[in-house]
Order: C-alpha cells, then structure tokens, then sequence
C-alpha cells in the first residue's frame, strides 16, 4: 500500500494510479484507526503525515480527515497521536512539507489539557 501511495503521489502519475493511491491511503488510515498497536505503524503515520500537505486534494481530504479522527478518539496512552504530532512539527520546520490550511484545521480535532 505504501508503494501504491508513493506512485500514486508523484506528479507523472496518471489519473487511475492516483485514484488507486487514494484508496491505498483510505486503507492505511483505517488500518491505523482500527488497531493502532499494528507493526508497522510508525511507517502508516509516516505515510499519513506526509500526505497532509500534499496538492492531490482528494489524498490530503482523506489523510486530514485520518488525523481528525486520530486526534478526535485517540488512544488511550497517547502513543500514536505524539507520534504523528512530532512527525508533522519536524516535517514543517524542516521546510519539506508546505502546510496548508485545511491541513492544520486537523488539529482543532487535538484534545489539550492543561
């Protein structure tokens, strides 16, 4: 899944192949909202992360909608939304991700207490 998204992502993929990286990313997030002590979670965040910010609208409609959940619900120990939370801050300070808008409004979805 993590290739198809890859492929699916770049600018020379075609109309069918971004179509099947959008689903892919629908099932990673599913994957990872379902059972968020998975193996390879740090690589389904990593992929979910990176795709926020990405100019395919419809990918970055359903990894924000992903976090949005992911941040709504939770874990129990927190594990899985720290991780993404530090992933997306180094990815934006380190300039390689272009944040946009309705990207950060998946953080409101951020429960914080003080």
């Amino acid at each position: 899944l993590e290739a198809c998204v890859r492929m699916g992502a770049s600018r020379w993929a075609q109309d069918h192949e971004r179509k099947h990286a959008v689903h892919a990313t629908r099932c990673l997030g599913e994957l990872l909202l379902r059972a968020p002590h998975f193996n390879f979670r740090s690589n389904i965040v990593r992929v979910i992360c990176q795709r926020s910010g990405t100019p395919i609208a419809a990918m970055r409609e359903v990894c924000c909608s992903v976090l949005q959940r992911l941040f709504d619900c939770g874990d129990p120990q927190g594990d899985v939304i720290l991780e993404a939370v530090q992933l997306i801050s180094k990815l934006v300070k380190d300039g390689k991700l272009p944040y946009p808008a309705d990207a950060v409004r998946s953080f409101t979805a951020l429960r914080l207490e003080v």
